[in-house]
């Protein structure tokens, strides 16, 4: 059986981020996250002062914000050190109730675009996390509980609440069930009519795949409909839509906003691929 770990070791592109690149990882088989490396730059908090946090991953287009600590242990043991669960409260504290001025350098953007994320409204749910290689345990989870009743209460004083909050335990069992879950290759089972203007077929040994123009309102319909289960065949998955020059899907997105005309010309190899088995 293929295993998460013979997935994550194949990683060559995220090795500088050296125990957190499994946090990445994890966010990449939780969201259908490509482009991992990228979004380490700005999710990546460890390093020195940075009050016990690891990730601080904000997505304010899907609505959702993920903290979290990060751990690989060389050895086989039989659970992961809960200490390091319960340090996500000294790290919640700091990322959204002292004060800004007194935040350490190394975690004030994360705390900043955070609390602003959710003022403004554009965040409603936050996961914590603690992400490691062992096996899942009950003394974690009961460290998890507190980080999570800890993080309501932080936000009930300094935002008014409406947030919500969950807490996981991401060891080694869950990565392999998130692992295989992304192995599922098609999502949808419904026959779909669209109208098209012609199109052309490419097919080979067990899968087939058809390239056409559609109408942007049913794309949306269905998007609506599905959400992202619409892109479980495409080979390449949705890459989010950073505001980065090298980032692939927000140059996509300034074309629809502010070039439609020429949106077919400069994006005509991006779309959905459907493999049909």
């Amino acid at each position: 059986m293929s295993t998460w770990k013979s997935a994550y070791e194949a990683l060559d592109d995220l090795s500088e981020y050296k125990d957190n690149a499994l946090g990445l990882f994890a966010l990449g088989l939780k969201f259908g996250l490509d482009d991992l490396a990228s979004i380490g730059v700005d999710a990546i908090t460890d390093g020195s002062d940075d009050k016990k946090l690891d990730i601080v991953y904000i997505n304010s287009e899907e609505g959702y914000a993920v903290i979290g600590q990060c751990y690989c242990c060389s050895k086989d043991k039989e659970t992961a050190p809960a200490n390091k669960a319960s340090d996500l409260n000294t790290g919640l504290a700091w990322l959204l109730q002292r004060d800004i001025n007194d935040v350490p350098e190394r975690i004030r953007s994360a705390a900043i675009n955070l609390r602003q994320a959710i003022s403004d409204g554009k965040i409603n749910t936050i996961h914590i996390w603690y992400v490691h290689n062992l096996p899942e345990s009950g003394h974690v989870e009961n460290e998890l509980v507190t980080v999570q009743h800890t993080a309501n209460t932080i936000l009930e004083q300094e935002f008014g609440g409406k947030i919500t909050v969950s807490h996981k335990e991401v060891g080694s069992n869950t990565i392999q069930e998130w692992y295989e879950d992304c192995k599922t290759p098609i999502l949808i089972n419904e026959t779909i009519v669209l109208n098209t203007i012609g199109g052309y077929e490419i097919s080979s040994e067990g899968w087939s795949s058809y390239s056409t123009a559609i109408q942007a309102r049913d794309l949306a319909r269905l998007y609506k409909k599905h959400k992202t289960k619409i892109f479980s065949a495409n080979i390449r998955d949705y890459l989010g839509s950073r505001k980065a020059d090298s980032n692939i899907n927000n140059g996509i997105k300034k074309a629809v906003e502010h070039d439609v005309g020429n949106f077919w010309a400069y994006n005509n190899c991006s779309g959905i691929v459907n493999l049909a088995t």
